[in-house]
């Protein structure tokens, strides 16, 4: 968990490159609900 909401967003722009409300923003114009995947972060 986060203790602060200062140290989520950073944590989340480190992991998707955008800050929360950027997030937002970008994925609330689509229809579909997804999950978005970072490129940059390949788990395989």
């Amino acid at each position: 968990g986060f203790n602060n909401l200062s140290n989520f967003n950073r944590q989340f722009k480190r992991y998707y490159e955008l800050t929360p409300s950027q997030y937002r923003k970008q994925f609330s114009k689509q229809k579909e609900s997804r999950v978005l995947i970072n490129p940059a972060r390949n788990t395989h």
